[in-house]
């Protein structure tokens, strides 16, 4: 099945599965590692992207892989990148690896923490897929097919369960081998059979042309490297009836920044900011690309073939899967039977720049007629 989708990111012909060891390219001959059910379709000795050290990551994904069938849950092996990825941060890495005697330390502690997932763990994707669905009634677009979903540059696996209880197949994709690994976890513990892992580069996707229904990329847009070609990258692999649902944090915020908790970020200027989070956090603030407004409107305009809208919330939104006040003081006046709309207006047209991210719904063909 998988093998009706992805290609080889280097001559874009197909894959063919080998043995359980790995995947071959038609045409050019190259193959590809598969490390028990995870494909590795990086170039390692090209593809890279900002603040990530492609050598350490795979050091942790090895490490968890090692361990993996020692923990139940996802929770558990979580616990445990956590642990060597603050090792290896406070150990410098590059210089000094880790010890079989500290990563046995590593897994005594993490088993302690091998729980089931929570309700609040499990929710994102149901979410997100009835939030898409406010969008799409909003902004009058046809339903997507529901054959094939890709989790765009995945993470840490948050939104897996809903997306693949909706989809006939779900493929996750990360640039990062060791959250790969962490959605195998995840996978097994919720017993999704119809999730196929991938660790790939956004900006080469090593998927076919026009063969997505649905691709979500959620919180990825600000750590690639090419934006541009991962946006045109979403454009060439979704088909002619798929939808993009991609949010992206705004560099504008009068909120506090996800990366750096900075108010108006962008606002300030450049040399402030980077001394400012070098002196505060020991970070360099140019390991994220912030997005605003008119840039991220001027992207899509360049490298998506078809239809977008940019907004911030569903003006008909009931709940949200994330507490905090700001979130339940913005549904309450949502909901208000007599200020619902104007503040929708408000925030979703009048002060989209200053909200704290914008989420970009995007379709191949035309909207339907009003």
């Amino acid at each position: 099945m998988l093998e009706n989708f992805i290609m080889c990111p280097k001559c874009e012909d197909t894959l063919v599965k080998i043995n359980e060891q790995s995947y071959s390219c038609n045409s050019c001959k190259v193959e590809f590692p598969n490390y028990n059910g995870i494909i590795d379709l990086r170039n390692l000795s090209s593809d890279n992207t900002k603040g990530f050290s492609l050598e350490k990551d795979f050091a942790i994904g090895q490490i968890l892989l090692k361990n993996f069938a020692k923990f139940e849950n996802y929770n558990g092996l979580k616990f445990m990148y956590e642990k060597i990825a603050e090792y290896f941060e406070e150990a410098s890495y590059d210089y000094k690896p880790i010890s079989n005697h500290e990563i046995s330390k590593i897994l005594d502690l993490s088993r302690e923490h091998d729980l089931p997932m929570s309700e609040s763990q499990s929710i994102h994707g149901y979410d997100i897929l009835k939030k898409i669905n406010l969008y799409l009634k909003e902004f009058n677009y046809d339903p997507y097919p529901n054959n094939i979903c890709v989790e765009n540059g995945g993470g840490l696996g948050s939104f897996l369960e809903g997306l693949s209880k909706n989809f006939k197949n779900t493929i996750f994709i990360d640039f990062s081998f060791a959250y790969t690994v962490l959605a195998k976890k995840l996978c097994e513990e919720k017993k999704l059979l119809n999730v196929y892992l991938l660790c790939a580069n956004v900006e080469k996707l090593p998927i076919k042309s026009k063969s997505i229904d649905l691709i979500h990329s959620n919180n990825v847009i600000e750590h690639v490297t090419n934006q541009n070609k991962m946006i045109s990258e979403i454009s060439r692999t979704l088909s002619s009836k798929g939808l993009l649902f991609l949010l992206s944090p705004n560099k504008f915020s009068a909120y506090f920044e996800p990366h750096f908790t900075f108010p108006f970020y962008g606002f300030i200027p450049f040399k402030l900011r980077k001394w400012l989070i070098y002196k505060m956090q020991k970070r360099d603030c140019r390991e994220v690309s912030l997005l605003g407004f008119k840039e991220l409107k001027d992207i899509f305009k360049a490298n998506f073939s078809g239809y977008f809208q940019i907004t911030f919330l569903p003006s008909k939104l009931k709940r949200a899967a994330q507490a905090g006040y700001l979130r339940k003081i913005i549904i309450f006046f949502l909901n208000n039977k007599f200020l619902g709309t104007l503040f929708s207006l408000v925030i979703n047209k009048i002060l989209i720049g200053i909200m704290p991210y914008h989420v970009i719904i995007a379709k191949k063909n035309n909207p339907s007629p009003k």
